[in-house]
């Protein structure tokens, strides 16, 4: 008897189910509502600004670009300057534009945000260090003019430029503290269900792809191999098996089809390993009962084959093996 075999290994290739795109609902909604607060912050936020004679007066970022566009004074020889000819001049000019700038940049990626599903995390956090960057920017360049200039300490702050730098900051690292706990979660799942597709596929590596059919063998005699007759003179096919019990290896009173197959080398490995168990005992498999019922044997030997496998021969383990999935 004879039969095809193969190790299976886990289908790589094989299409997974196609993951759901996240909608992110809450992020969307939220990229609107800083959409809304970053034109208020551009368009409506009273600011301190220093203008001409370094006064500070209050207006917002797009009115007071508006009040010195056409000014003559040039900060670099191009942007219109609030007042000229100091450091506070060239401060207050850069930071008030680089405000404005950022600001618009964070209104964009918001509405980019508000039509996106999956990168909506991702771009709600990238318009909030722009709008943080910005505001931060400018905290600090009108405090600087403000110190050049004498004011007054507590002067020196523009508290809603600061309060926008710090609330915008704090919001872009809980959010990216939230998306890295996902991310960390999502990742022990895909790890828990790739360790568990392992252990399965590991657990039917080894498979039968198919089984040929079995024939009696017709041919002459094979050296070193008893044949049925020859071990048994009485025996003859289809008949039913002999049960007696005490087998004699030397003489053969019992004819067992298993031993049958063996020569003598695989024969004397066979009784000394498990019948007569000179190699010590086997608690987990039960006796080998000659010319009996086998089955459970055979089948209890290949569960716990690693535990005896250095005792057994390879050429005997083989002709187990063939005559175990004959059973």
């Amino acid at each position: 008897m004879s039969k095809k075999q193969k190790n299976v290994a886990p289908n790589d290739a094989a299409p997974t189910q196609e993951q759901p795109v996240k909608k992110n609902a809450g992020y969307r909604i939220l990229a609107f509502l800083l959409l809304a607060f970053s034109v208020v912050a551009l368009a409506v936020i009273p600011y301190n600004v220093f203008y001409a004679s370094a006064t500070v007066e209050k207006a917002s970022l797009l009115k007071a670009l508006l009040d010195v566009f056409s000014a003559e004074a040039k900060v670099f020889g191009v942007l219109p300057a609030f007042f000229e000819g100091s450091t506070a001049a060239t401060l207050t000019t850069v930071g008030m534009y680089l405000f404005a700038v950022t600001s618009v940049i964070a209104a964009l990626i918001f509405l980019f945000a508000i039509f996106s599903k999956k990168k909506a995390p991702r771009r709600v956090r990238t318009a909030l260090l722009f709008m943080a960057f910005g505001a931060a920017v400018y905290t600090f360049c009108f405090a600087a003019a403000s110190k050049a200039t004498g004011l007054d300490v507590f002067d020196t702050i523009d508290w809603f430029s600061f309060a926008i730098a710090v609330g915008a900051l704090v919001l872009a690292i809980v959010f990216a503290l939230v998306q890295g706990k996902k991310r960390n979660k999502k990742v022990e799942e895909v790890q828990e269900e790739v360790q568990e597709e392992t252990v399965e596929e590991e657990n039917k590596g080894f498979q039968v792809e198919e089984y040929a059919e079995a024939y009696a063998y017709e041919g002459g005699p094979v050296a070193g191999v008893l044949m049925a007759e020859e071990v048994n003179p009485s025996f003859l096919p289809h008949e039913p098996k002999v049960q007696t019990a005490g087998y004699d290896f030397y003489n053969c009173k019992s004819f067992d089809p298993f031993i049958a197959t063996l020569n003598m080398e695989e024969r004397n490995a066979f009784t000394e390993i498990f019948i007569l168990k000179f190699k010590g005992e086997m608690p987990e498999l039960p006796d080998y009962e000659v010319g009996g019922d086998n089955k459970e044997f055979f089948r209890k030997v290949f569960i716990y084959l690693g535990q005896y496998r250095d005792r057994i021969p390879s050429d005997l383990l083989g002709m187990m093996y063939q005559f175990s999935i004959k059973l």
